[in-house]
C-alpha cells in the first residue's frame, strides 16, 4: 500500500541530488523530512503569481530556477523530494482556520483559506504532518475592510438562519426567546398568548421576508457612514 506513495514521474536528476545535499545532516527519516521542511520554507518564497508562460517542467522550474510560488508547489516538491530518498509521503489539502467572527461566534472559511501540505510515513509516528509552505510576506489586511466583512456575514448568516430557513423549530426557539424576555419584564399577560405564538411567528418570518433585506441593508449602509464619518 505504501508503495503507491514512493512512485514518481520521469524527473531531473538534479532533483534527488538535491534531497541528498538538504538531509546530508539527518540521520532518521523525521530528521530527513524535517530538513527539507525547513530549507523549503527558508530557501524559497512564498507568491500567488503563476509564471507568465507555461513551464513544460514545474516542479524544477520551481526548485532551481523561480525558487517562489504557492502552496501547491511547495507540497508537491517536499512529496517529490522525499520520494526520491525512499520515504513515502504524500500532498493533502483543504483549509486553514480562517477567521472567527465573534457576531456570529462562528469562523468564516473563504475560498483564500484552501492550503496544501504534507503528510509523511513515519515507522513509528504513522502519517506525519508537515508544511513547507513559508509565511505570505503580504498577509491580509485585518482593518476595515475585515470587519465590514464580519459584518456583511453575520447579516447573511441572520437571513439564512431566520428568515430562508425559518421553520416550526426556528418559530419555537424565537417564541422561546420573546416568552423568557417577557417574563424578565414582568410581562404577565404573555402567557395568554401562548396559543397565537404559532400564528405570530409566521407572521413576522412573512414580515421577514418582505423588508428584511430592505432593513439590513440600511443597516449596513449606516454601518459603513459611521465607520468613516
Amino acid at each position: 500500500r505504501l508503495a503507491a506513495n514512493l512512485q514518481l514521474p520521469p524527473l531531473d536528476p538534479r532533483v534527488a541530488r538535491l534531497a541528498q545535499t538538504m538531509t546530508a545532516a539527518a540521520g532518521t527519516d523525521l530528521e530527513r523530512a524535517r530538513a527539507i521542511e525547513r530549507h523549503l520554507r527558508n530557501g524559497y518564497g512564498y507568491t500567488l503569481e503563476l509564471p507568465k508562460v507555461e513551464m513544460a517542467h514545474p516542479l524544477e522550474n520551481f526548485l532551481f530556477v523561480r525558487k517562489k510560488g504557492h502552496c501547491e508547489y511547495f507540497a508537491s516538491a517536499m512529496v517529490a523530494l522525499l520520494r526520491t530518498l525512499g520515504i513515502p509521503s504524500r500532498m493533502a489539502t483543504g483549509f486553514q482556520s480562517g477567521i472567527y467572527n465573534p457576531i456570529t461566534d462562528l469562523w468564516l472559511i473563504r475560498a483564500s483559506d484552501a492550503h496544501s501540505w504534507v503528510e509523511v510515513w513515519l515507522p513509528a509516528l504513522g502519517w506525519t504532518t508537515f508544511d513547507p509552505t513559508p509565511p505570505d510576506p503580504n498577509p491580509p489586511d485585518l482593518g476595515f475592510g475585515t470587519r465590514l466583512n464580519l459584518y456583511l456575514d453575520a447579516a447573511d448568516t441572520f437571513w439564512q438562519e431566520w428568515v430562508v430557513s425559518y421553520d416550526p423549530g426556528h418559530q419555537g426557539t424565537l417564541a422561546d426567546k420573546l416568552q423568557q424576555g417577557a417574563g424578565r419584564l414582568g410581562i404577565r399577560w404573555f402567557d395568554s398568548l401562548s396559543g397565537a405564538e404559532s400564528s405570530w411567528a409566521q407572521h413576522l418570518s412573512a414580515w421577514f421576508q418582505l423588508y428584511g433585506l430592505r432593513i439590513l441593508a440600511i443597516l449596513g449602509f449606516s454601518s459603513f457612514l459611521w465607520l468613516f464619518g
